[in-house]
């Protein structure tokens, strides 16, 4: 049997204003239960902690980012060291980049995602990676993990440490 989906949680949100939540892998049973409830407090304190207004944050989608900005003053030298001056740049260029890499380096696939033309989105991607302290083909790991810091805390870099 399939786990559920918590993400079906967010589409309800939608119509809920000044509703938030956080919500935990599924798990069977009470050491199942326990261990999503655990989830779910580090999905919220993620966003307490990076001062973001998302509405709807399930753990699996963070998880990485989750450990890596326990320390948000180490998390900030880690997107500036990773991103350079992409960190400070038009979030369509981050985003371009970000989307690129979750499609398997597609720009057709990445295009389709961001609802915006093939040429449009390879301009995008090579800009970004020309502002890129590193770059996305060098280490596309650390490359998206610090998109998604930045995507889940856009204020990270901004805001004084």
């Amino acid at each position: 049997e399939a786990a559920p989906d918590p993400h079906h949680v967010e589409k309800d949100l939608a119509a809920a204003d000044e509703v938030r939540a956080a919500v935990g892998r599924p798990g069977r049973g009470l050491e199942g239960f326990r261990s999503s409830h655990q989830d779910a407090l580090a999905a919220q304190a993620l966003v307490i902690r990076l001062g973001s207004d998302r509405r709807f944050t399930a753990y699996a989608d963070v998880e990485l980012i989750d450990a890596l900005t326990k320390d948000r003053p180490g998390a900030r030298r880690f997107v500036v060291n990773t991103l350079g001056p992409l960190a400070e740049a038009d979030t369509a260029l981050r985003q371009a980049l970000l989307t690129y890499v979750q499609c398997g380096f597609s720009t057709t696939r990445a295009a389709a995602n961001l609802y915006a033309h093939r040429n449009t989105v390879e301009r995008r991607v090579s800009r970004a990676n020309e502002l890129s302290a590193v770059k996305v083909e060098d280490n596309p790991a650390h490359v998206a993990a610090a998109l998604l810091v930045l995507d889940i805390a856009p204020d990270i870099v901004t805001i004084a440490p």
